[in-house]
């Protein structure tokens, strides 16, 4: 093949000898572009909710509970992050703490509710009685804020935990995390009676 330097630039013959020597450059330098694209537009679009909330216990919730809770929640809740949407995002760690149906996912989803007590940013959570008796034992729930049967409250109509044993219940605020509680007490002022 013939030096760079010798072909006329932007040629055809060009632009094969400059693929032919510089390929893994040109394939390294194309899939380099490609992750900064994506990671700046998924940035540039990500929604971040303006309220979490926490749902763990003997249960798993269909998309049909996620859709519905989501559009009965939207619109009691305030946009506090103002960027002119209301997204509510539903956390869901599946946790049996019966003896009789423990697995090898009891530790990890054991860990993960542990992170979240730790560093989550919800404040309301939703649990089976088994966990709610648990974490109150530890002093990690607040009942005077909220604490409401899910058979009880309307929020939950049409819903799996319409006809389980749990409890919508608020988590005890640190004092050493910064967070807006605006949202969770618009919903626990909204769906605490109803």
């Amino acid at each position: 093949m013939k030096s760079i330097n010798d072909l006329p630039r932007f040629s055809k013959e060009w632009w094969k000898n400059l693929y032919f020597y510089y390929k893994w450059h040109i394939l390294i330098g194309v899939i380099a572009l490609v992750l900064i694209f994506g990671t700046v537009f998924s940035q540039l679009t990500r929604v971040e909710p303006d309220i979490y909330i926490l749902f763990s216990g003997d249960y798993v919730l269909t998309e049909e509970d996620h859709n519905l809770l989501k559009a009965r929640i939207e619109p009691v809740i305030s946009d506090i992050n103002q960027d002119n949407k209301k997204e509510v995002k539903l956390i869901e760690i599946p946790l049996r703490l019966n003896s009789e149906h423990t697995d090898e996912t009891t530790a990890a989803s054991n860990l993960q509710m542990q992170m979240q007590f730790a560093t989550g940013e919800q404040h309301i959570l939703v649990l089976d009685r088994t966990l709610f008796e648990l974490y109150n034992s530890q002093g990690l729930l607040d009942t005077e804020t909220l604490l409401v049967s899910t058979k009880e409250c309307s929020l939950f109509e049409g819903t799996t935990l319409e006809e389980r044993d749990a409890l919508m219940v608020t988590r005890v605020k640190r004092h050493d995390y910064e967070s807006d509680f605006t949202t969770s007490r618009e919903l626990i002022d909204y769906w605490k009676d109803k």
